[in-house]
């Protein structure tokens, strides 16, 4: 076999013509370089609004807003959206004659020569029960979106709805509207941090001239709802953060006046869900004296049976929201003083829906929807804390 050897020339004239076809000489490989680190920072998305530093023209937007291509939000654009604000009674789904006035001339207010798109929205809120806060926005978004159609003709399938931390809202509202952005107050209470002794307090709270919450007694009232499965006192995992939050505040605040009371669905035997309801409250007292170090003197449970159901049927969707423990504090305590400056409230918000209208030309200017971005990372924070709820509680032998 004969073994064929290229000549060095040859190699030479090869690699000079697959260059050349590349439009690329020795000379411009020879200055490639890794991109410098001022522009790969241009690259990334700061403020984590989908849109890189290199084309945003509106900084620190976040997650939890509709932008544009330019990472600017609707009220940054020449044309803003129509919305209006439904407010529903406490515990109301219906929407009144007064409500249904408002939305029509809300409606009547619309150029009629223009095509116009809806957004429903509703908020839930962390306080009270999670689940039936749930359940009420998503009929009250119901309600609005099916007068919406009624009045207008736009089918359901083309109205959107979104359901809202209401939390999370009223907290970026908060400190949109009220926070400053003084780099020498890191907590912004409005003391420079070179004489904040309590470097922690927020915008929120009244502080003196150190920098330290002024304490004030308040009767306080606060409701958490703890659920569970069909004929079972076992605490479902993804409830242990709830636990974990009102321990932190019976701890803070030297709560003794705490309620825990169990319910139970109206299927089976009324004694047999009186004694049930009573394991389910035993079973929660058990978890904030033994994972939390509530001093078991302060707590009250007992068992309500079916006698005090959420609502009054026998359904899926009724038996869920039955099946609880609820944790009950109600008393006079020593609290920080909050400011007076008509912050937005998020249980207020959770009686609210919103509707925005906007034009088939305005929406196409938005580049998708951050609210599943928004909705992802709720996900995984609520992962995390029932995780970490679960250690604390594994920790204290629960």
């Amino acid at each position: 076999m004969r073994t064929f050897k290229t000549k060095p020339l040859l190699i030479s004239l090869l690699t000079t013509i697959a260059l050349a076809g590349c439009n690329t000489t020795i000379k411009d490989l020879d200055q490639w370089r890794q991109l410098p680190i001022e522009k790969k920072q241009r690259l990334v998305d700061a403020d984590k609004d989908g849109v890189i530093v290199a084309r945003e023209k509106c900084e620190e937007t976040g997650t939890d807003l509709l932008v544009d291509n330019y990472g600017c939000t609707v009220e940054h654009l020449n044309e803003t959206d129509l919305d209006h604000d439904v407010e529903f009674d406490q515990g109301s789904l219906e929407l009144g004659p007064s409500q249904q006035l408002e939305l029509t001339e809300y409606l009547n207010g619309l150029a009629i020569n223009k095509q116009w798109e809806f957004t429903v929205q509703g908020y839930t809120t962390s306080a009270g029960d999670l689940l039936l806060n749930e359940y009420l926005a998503k009929q009250r978004i119901s309600a609005v979106a099916d007068y919406l159609r009624s009045q207008t003709g736009v089918p359901l399938t083309n109205i959107r709805s979104q359901l809202l931390d209401g939390d999370k809202v009223a907290e970026y509202d908060n400190a949109q509207n009220f926070s400053t952005e003084n780099p020498d107050d890191k907590d912004q209470d409005g003391v420079l941090d070179e004489f904040d002794q309590c470097g922690n307090s927020g915008f929120t709270v009244e502080v003196d001239e150190n920098g330290c919450p002024v304490m004030e007694i308040q009767q306080i009232t606060k409701n958490v709802t703890v659920r569970f499965e069909v004929d079972s006192s076992d605490i479902q995992s993804i409830y242990l953060p709830n636990v974990r939050e009102v321990a932190q505040f019976i701890n803070t605040y030297n709560a003794k006046q705490v309620k825990v009371v169990g319910h139970a669905s109206l299927t089976g035997d009324a004694n047999y869900n009186l004694g049930l309801s009573a394991r389910r409250a035993e079973a929660v007292a058990e978890l904030l004296v033994n994972a939390y170090g509530i001093n078991p003197d302060y707590i009250e449970a007992y068992g309500r049976g079916e006698t005090q159901p959420v609502m009054d049927e026998i359904s899926d969707q009724a038996n869920e929201l039955n099946r609880r423990v609820e944790i009950v504090l109600s008393e006079s305590l020593e609290v920080e003083k909050q400011k007076d400056i008509n912050l937005l409230d998020a249980n207020a918000l959770n009686r609210r829906v919103t509707v925005i209208a906007q034009t088939k030309e305005m929406a196409n200017k938005l580049k998708w929807n951050i609210f599943l971005m928004e909705e992802l990372q709720q996900a995984k924070e609520k992962e995390q804390n029932s995780q970490d709820a679960i250690e604390e509680a594994k920790d204290a032998g629960w």
